[in-house]
């Protein structure tokens, strides 16, 4: 639902008209749920769409110039780092 609920945010922005403040917000609320959709993929056992979801949260969060989303985003993604790392081989 959360992943759903993003793509159609992530439409209206590339479709949308807007003024610019209100183009700023619907990003802000995009990455937002982006970041729910991150966190409802991971859950699930989906690392690769959480990922993506995370990436997309920080590319928003540059768009809409709010570092937090951003910082959140990039913390988020730190179980998914660490997992990804004790799978490279120990010469890695």
């Amino acid at each position: 639902m959360a992943a759903a609920m993003a793509r159609r945010l992530q439409e209206a922005l590339q479709h949308g008209s807007y003024q610019s403040q209100v183009g700023r917000e619907l990003q802000a609320v995009t990455a937002a749920t982006a970041e729910h959709a991150a966190w409802l993929a991971y859950d699930a056992g989906w690392a690769q769409r959480a990922r993506q979801w995370w990436l997309e949260t920080c590319h928003l969060a540059d768009l809409s110039g709010i570092p937090d989303s951003r910082v959140t985003a990039l913390a988020s993604m730190t179980p998914f780092a660490a997992a990804a790392r004790q799978l490279l081989p120990a010469s890695a």
